[in-house]
């Protein structure tokens, strides 16, 4: 709430006694009734901050007091900025009218027909309306403020099938679990700025910024070339291509943590079989032969050691190997983290390429200190089988 007074505009909710005046020999320059930051004049001039850095500054021709001032400059040619202020400060400044093209609106490449249509064609009420998304993309979300002028914003979902992503992790079904659940969060993020706070794309974005979230700021670098290129739907799916690999890396880095459950159940650990019907773990280690990562089924590129790292607690009922090296696990640290994933009941059944010497002092003691029950060793050929029960 706002009231226009004698001594300018002054609003409820600010400290008391505070209010503003536009300069009438430059009205570019605002002079409150007493000394403020630069942020207080920010939150007294609008509800939500401007994108723009440059929107406000403090006026150079006053000295400033330990960071406080009376006088302010506003970008009055920063129509966005402008559009935002509050209702009742927006008035002193007379009628804004938004410069009109001779063309309509450009919007961007990748809106279906239908829905550009009807932005254009003014026959969306105010409010944020939903679309089918196209290809395997998410919804299409568009927001609508009216009033003297409308305003429209667009933005469509990134996409939400580990499908999508597998398509630029080589198969590796950890890494595009996450990446799916980095997009699906800053979609979620979006969601609830655009629809619960009622803010517009830009200034949901904007927010996002503002959290300064690592992570969501590589999102946010490719919605924005995206929305910069007005890209079609195959410069989409380059750009998201090439902003994974940072993606992951800086979730990596900020140990964002993503785990899902195994393909049935089952996990194999490696060795020389590959199970279509399991989830496949390998390091890629060349050293230690096999098919190359990028011919494995249902790959999670990782070792044994980060069960516990990958999938959720409980989800595993089914540890498998067969010919599996010995030298190649850290044992007591690989059985732990298996303990820690596997459901009460679960089994272990595991052939590694050892003799019953290793087996019996090593193996068999790694799976019991990590709480496995029923451990036992035999002798298979030339490797040994683990054999346990959660």
């Amino acid at each position: 709430m706002a009231t226009g007074t004698a001594q300018g505009l002054q609003r409820r909710q600010a400290p008391q006694g505070l209010s503003v005046t536009i300069d009438p020999a430059d009205r570019s320059r605002l002079v409150f009734s007493r000394r403020v930051t630069l942020a207080q004049a920010i939150a007294f001039l609008w509800p939500r901050p401007p994108a723009s850095q440059s929107a406000l500054r403090p006026d150079p021709a006053e000295r400033a007091v330990a960071g406080t001032q009376r006088r302010f400059i506003i970008d009055t040619s920063d129509q966005n900025a402008m559009l935002g202020l509050w209702p009742d400060v927006m008035s002193e400044f007379g009628s804004i009218t938004p410069i009109r093209a001779k063309e309509p609106a450009p919007l961007p490449a990748w809106l279906p027909l239908h829905v550009r249509q009807q932005i254009l064609g003014f026959s969306l009420p105010e409010g944020v309306h939903r679309f089918a998304g196209t290809d395997s993309w998410g919804d299409i979300v568009v927001w609508i403020r009216r009033g003297d002028y409308m305003r429209a914003e667009a933005y469509q979902e990134f996409p939400e099938t580990v499908e999508y992503y597998l398509a630029f992790t080589e198969g590796d079904h950890w890494t595009a679990n996450l990446l799916l659940d980095v997009y699906m969060h800053f979609n979620s993020d979006m969601a609830y700025f655009v629809e619960q706070n009622g803010m517009s794309p830009s200034e949901a974005r904007a927010e996002i910024r503002r959290i300064n979230n690592e992570v969501f700021k590589l999102v946010l670098e490719a919605s924005a070339t995206i929305t910069a290129t007005g890209a079609s739907i195959s410069a989409m799916n380059a750009t998201m291509r090439t902003m994974s690999p940072k993606v992951v890396a800086r979730a990596d880095s900020t140990a964002w943590r993503v785990r899902f459950k195994p393909l049935n159940g089952k996990v194999n650990v490696g060795g020389g079989t590959e199970t279509p019907d399991m989830t496949n773990l390998n390091a890629g280690n060349p050293a230690s032969g096999g098919p190359p990562p990028s011919s494995i089924p249902n790959l999670v590129h990782a070792r044994m050691e980060q069960m516990d790292e990958m999938f959720e607690p409980g989800s595993v009922t089914y540890l498998f190997s067969k010919k599996i090296r010995y030298g190649d696990f850290d044992w007591p640290r690989a059985a732990k983290a298996a303990f820690n994933v596997m459901a009460p009941g679960g089994k272990v059944e595991m052939n590694i390429m050892c003799d019953a010497d290793e087996g019996i002092r090593f193996l068999v003691p790694a799976f019991e200190q990590a709480g496995f029950k029923s451990v036992r060793s035999d002798m298979f050929g030339p490797a040994t089988k683990i054999l346990a029960v959660r």
